[in-house]
């Protein structure tokens, strides 16, 4: 009797270690979805004979809605302020990973700026040559385009519910902080983990407990569900905070300042309302046109 109980738990043990092997398998397998969509920027601007670069993170969406993918990133990397003067970039390049995170170099073009929320949209150029991993879709109206298999947040389905963020959820962001895996050989995100730490009902951001850096501009916020992986939302601003120094007479003479953990996140919700009206108002046609540009394409009424 005592053999058959034994038996029985070294049986459900077992069982127990395969279904936590092959849980932890399946989030390494959703983590590695989410770091894929995740590209590397770079803008370029000319400031007098110097060309200054913004450097930054954004993810692949796409929707049925229109053919042709696109970039979300934040807008504070597509825009340079000097002398009170706001600058558009000469030129937009993208990282894009393909086939075991290869990364392809592509152009990039600014299709619009949000003007009242920290989000800019891109288009890029594909290779000329069909990427190994594409697949053909048909869009609404007949076109037929390719997308990159599993490497895009589609914004129909992979989008978080309003509803469903809650504070406590555990929340995953791939990105570039200080430059980390975009150098010339590589394009590696680097992951990092944190939890939703407030929501504000009517606000149009959250903030999350988790460490983000220079470079963690416009990562993608996604959390893992028991229907795959969700969009939370795209990193936006860290809050600093301090370390404030008194003299004798309680003036102000020493001031540190350092990252306090918490991050703002536009929620995912916000970003597909972007998408979907530049897709009404014809702004966002899924055709690549080099031409687009900030001052043209990205300040033309209100969004």
């Amino acid at each position: 009797m005592m053999k058959r109980i034994f038996s029985l738990f070294i049986g459900m043990l077992a069982f127990s270690i395969w279904v936590t092997i092959c849980n932890a398998s399946g989030q390494i397998n959703l983590i590695a979805a989410g770091k894929e969509t995740a590209v590397f920027i770079k803008a370029d601007y000319k400031v007098g004979n110097n060309i200054v670069s913004k450097t930054g993170t954004g993810f692949i969406v796409d929707t049925s809605k229109s053919p042709g993918l696109a970039v979300v990133t934040n807008k504070h990397i597509l825009e340079h302020n000097i002398g009170g003067q706001t600058m558009a970039p000469f030129q937009v390049t993208i990282k894009v990973n393909m086939s075991d995170l290869a990364p392809t170099l592509c152009d990039a073009s600014i299709v619009a700026l949000h003007d009242n929320y920290d989000l800019g949209l891109l288009q890029f150029k594909l290779p000329e040559n069909k990427p190994p991993d594409a697949v053909s879709r048909i869009s609404p109206d007949g076109i037929e385009y390719y997308s990159l298999k599993g490497a895009c947040f589609l914004l129909e389905d992979s989008v978080i519910d309003d509803d469903d963020l809650r504070e406590g959820l555990e929340v995953l962001f791939s990105g570039f902080p200080l430059k980390l895996g975009s150098d010339s050989y590589h394009n590696y995100p680097v992951t990092r983990k944190g939890m939703v730490a407030q929501v504000l009902p009517g606000s149009h951001e959250i903030v999350i407990d988790g460490f983000a850096s220079h470079g963690n501009s416009g990562s993608p916020v996604y959390c893992i569900t028991d229907k795959g992986l969700k969009l939370v939302g795209i990193q936006e601003a860290v809050y600093p905070d301090a370390n404030i120094g008194y003299d004798e007479n309680g003036r102000i003479n020493s001031l540190s300042t350092f990252n306090s953990g918490l991050s703002l996140v536009i929620k995912s919700s916000v970003i597909r309302e972007f998408v979907y009206k530049l897709i009404e108002e014809g702004r966002y046609k899924g055709t690549w046109s080099k031409d687009i540009n900030a001052k043209e394409g990205g300040k033309t009424g209100k969004i």
